[in-house]
C-alpha cells in the first residue's frame, strides 16, 4: 500500500491531505487504512471527552476515580503512539519531549 503525507491535529481531531486546509500539529506518513485507524482513535477520544464532561456537574468526584477520564487518557495515549509511529522526525521529537509519563507512554 502506498504511504502518503497527512497533516494531523490531535486537538481538532483532524487528518488532512492538504497542508493548507487547516491548522495542524504533526506531519505523518501512512496508508489510508492507517489514517482511518488514527481517525477512529480520535473519534473514540471525542466520545470519552463528551462522557467525561458530565463529571463537571458532579461535585466532589475526584479525577482519579473517574473511569471516563481514564478512558480519555488512554485514547489520547494511543493517538500519540500512532502519531509517533507514523510521524516525521519533527513529530517524533515533539512527542518524545512531551511530559506523557502520566499517560504511560514509552517515548524517550
Amino acid at each position: 500500500m502506498e504511504k502518503n503525507t497527512y497533516y494531523v491535529s490531535v486537538q481538532a481531531n483532524t487528518i488532512l491531505e492538504k497542508e493548507g486546509d487547516a491548522a495542524y500539529e504533526f506531519v505523518v506518513h501512512g496508508t489510508r487504512e492507517e489514517m482511518d485507524f488514527l481517525q477512529d482513535l480520535m473519534n473514540i477520544k471525542m466520545e470519552y471527552d463528551d462522557a467525561s464532561s458530565i463529571r463537571a456537574y458532579i461535585p466532589g468526584m475526584p479525577y482519579h476515580q473517574d473511569m471516563e477520564n481514564d478512558q480519555y487518557d488512554e485514547s489520547l495515549r494511543q493517538i500519540y503512539a500512532k502519531v509517533y509511529e507514523h510521524g516525521d522526525q519533527a513529530a517524533r521529537k515533539t512527542i518524545a519531549s512531551m511530559d506523557l509519563a502520566k499517560l504511560g507512554t514509552p517515548y524517550q
